[in-house]
């Protein structure tokens, strides 16, 4: 399986809004503060202000800022906010899926793969991340 960078680069981007607090940060400065493309940080928090995970505040000293605290934002959300629903195949729910006669245990093999990743997803927060906790522990 591979991570998508808009994924990678929508975590490190919550992360540096995070540690910002309160503070509105512009696009410009998430980018420099996380090593990331500036264009493509701006793409990516249009998908997590329209997900409800970033606020924006317009004019000067605008920029955005984490909608709810650290501890209430998963890493499910923001992956799912940038690249759509985690663990689907070919776009569809495992648990829709119909192989039929060749092969009828491929999709429960799916989706239990699916709920192992947002089990683990689900108890990790920006919160963990910025504290040094990538599991979640």
């Amino acid at each position: 399986m591979q991570v998508s960078a808009r994924a990678d680069y929508a975590l490190r981007a919550c992360v540096v809004l995070a540690t910002a607090g309160d503070l509105p940060l512009s696009a410009e400065v998430v980018a420099m503060k996380a090593d990331l493309p500036g264009k493509f940080v701006e793409a990516i928090l249009t998908k997590l202000r329209q997900a409800r995970i970033v606020t924006t505040q317009r004019g000067p000293g605008g920029g955005c800022r984490l909608a709810r605290p650290a501890t209430e934002i998963t890493a499910t959300e923001i992956i799912e906010a940038v690249d759509g629903p985690i663990g689907y195949v070919r776009g569809l729910n495992p648990q829709h899926l119909d192989y039929a006669d060749h092969a009828p245990h491929l999709g429960t093999m799916w989706a239990e793969v699916r709920a192992l990743l947002l089990q683990r997803l689900d108890h990790v927060t920006v919160d963990d991340l910025v504290k040094g906790r990538p599991t979640g522990a």
